[in-house]
């Protein structure tokens, strides 16, 4: 199934010194997988700075 077809549903949350939402989520997955915030943000395209 697609996620059209089941739906999707996204979170952020909002924290008293910043938020937390999909993509700090993702990256820190890609950070778990890959075990290094440079390799991960090369894995998702993004800047070290960015990451």
């Amino acid at each position: 199934m697609s996620n059209a077809e089941t739906g999707l549903l996204s979170l952020r949350l909002d924290l008293p010194n910043g938020r937390i939402g999909p993509g700090k989520i993702d990256l820190l997955e890609a950070i778990d997988g890959v075990g290094s915030i440079s390799g991960a943000g090369r894995a998702l395209g993004m800047s070290y700075k960015r990451a």
